[in-house]
């Protein structure tokens, strides 16, 4: 009995300590700090010599949109090189781009790229294929077995579990916005940054659809631009640091420090990496990083998230929007409103605008109101089919603070009940709309 009191109490005072390690680490990788390059690279080398290869050619990246657009380009150079004489392979480049060589966006994206690899002398012959699949295999049949199984010997799975769940909610919950934002190549960007990137898509698919089977290499052809590993990846590293520094823990990697602290120094050094056979492409932190009070971004004054290329996003409480609904707000207005069609911008819009001041300066008419929401039309030109109709409704699922979001939904005008309305949204009619029975 006096084992389980312990066992408890135990948990307590590590759930305290992992709250606040979780804070700080978060803290570490959205504030800006990094590690010097020459640790991270220095730790990168190792990570590849622990699979059996070579130290890769690394090339930093500013920002998501750069590190996706630098990873075209270089792939783009390499296939050409293949068919083009000696040092004609960045002409040829070059003049497929002539449409925005004078742009400032494409000669910061040549700048960088120039400054880290010098085409003419490194002329690499292949790209080389991602080696995430095999890292995954070292890390989990290899480095995290022996790390594990130490540990459970110390202390025991149950708090090694614990800390990995815990980190991995935190992590995940204010990081994977970001990784979203990678995953979609930031929709939302300057149109002429967006336009840069569909010439380069347009010039790769070219090249691989027309590339010889001796020069096409599936391992050029075939990498998944988006496949990235990044601090929400590495909770499970993060598990082992806190094991290390937490007193009732005391846990130590013996045999596997040098490369435990290789993956450490790899969560503070960047943010995310996209790792092949011969480059390493690593994506800096962001210069801004800001959240609600559930780690949501978010910044009502101006964009949430910055990164050092000038690439910034604007969302509001988690939901990404165009720049003018943050920073030209008095030019919202209910008609600006009931034209949006996605429903989850119109949310965003209304929340900012005010739902009772909507309400009240839309001149929207309650029709019927019962548990299910309220219906309501809004009358453009006295015939019911001129008429806007929407019907209001709380989200079933409630956010973390357990408040729920509000929706106007539009329906069609023939619609005479809130619940009517309301199963219409799901394609059902009123008498088969039943949500108090649904599991």
């Amino acid at each position: 009995m006096l084992g389980t009191e312990n066992q408890i109490e135990k948990s307590r005072v590590n759930a305290a300590q992992l709250r606040d390690y979780s804070s700080a680490l978060m803290q570490r990788i959205t504030s800006g700090a990094k590690r010097p390059r020459k640790e991270v690279e220095a730790s990168i080398a190792d990570v590849y010599k622990c699979i059996g290869l070579d130290a890769p050619t690394v090339v930093w990246c500013r920002s998501p949109r750069e590190m996706s657009a630098l990873i075209r380009l270089l792939r783009i150079l390499i296939i050409q090189q293949q068919r083009k004489p000696e040092g004609e392979a960045l002409n040829a480049f070059l003049k497929a781009m002539k449409g925005h060589q004078n742009q400032p966006e494409f000669k910061e994206l040549m700048c960088s790229f120039t400054q880290q690899i010098n085409f003419n002398t490194t002329r690499p012959t292949t790209f080389g294929q991602s080696i995430h699949g095999k890292l995954t295999s070292y890390l989990i049949r290899d480095l995290s077995a022996e790390l594990s199984s130490t540990f459970d010997s110390r202390c025991n799975i149950d708090s090694r579990l614990h800390i990995e769940s815990t980190l991995r909610a935190s992590l995940r919950q204010r990081l994977d916005a970001i990784k979203d934002f990678m995953v979609t190549n930031g929709y939302m960007r300057a149109s002429k940054t967006k336009t840069i990137e569909t010439t380069l898509k347009k010039i790769l698919q070219h090249l691989t659809e027309t590339a010889e089977p001796q020069d096409s290499n599936s391992d050029v052809s075939k990498i998944d631009f988006f496949e990235s590993w990044g601090a929400w990846d590495f909770y499970w590293i993060a598990a082992y640091e806190f094991a290390q520094v937490a007193p009732e823990l005391n846990f130590k990697a013996t045999n596997r420090e040098s490369e435990l602290n290789n993956w450490l120094t790899m969560l503070d050094g960047a943010l995310a990496y996209q790792l092949f056979e011969n480059f390493a492409f690593i994506c800096e932190h962001p210069k801004l990083f800001l959240t609600d009070e559930r780690g949501n971004l978010h910044n009502s004054a101006g964009p949430a998230l910055c990164f050092a290329d000038g690439d910034k996003y604007f969302t509001w409480h988690g939901c990404l929007v165009p720049d003018w609904v943050i920073e030209r707000k008095r030019f919202i207005t209910p008609a600006l409103i009931d034209r949006q069609n996605n429903v989850e911008m119109r949310r965003v819009l209304i929340d900012i605008y005010g739902w009772e001041r909507y309400l009240k300066n839309s001149r929207l008419k309650k029709l019927h109101q019962d548990k299910y929401g309220v219906l309501y039309c809004k009358d453009l030109g006295g015939r019911y089919w001129q008429s806007i109709f929407v019907v209001e409704v709380l989200n079933a699922t409630p956010e973390p603070d357990g408040k729920k979001r509000r929706y106007l939904l539009r329906v069609p005008p023939n619609m005479k009940t809130a619940k009517e309305a309301v199963a219409w949204t799901f394609g059902m009619r009123e008498e088969d709309y039943n949500p108090d029975f649904e599991s």
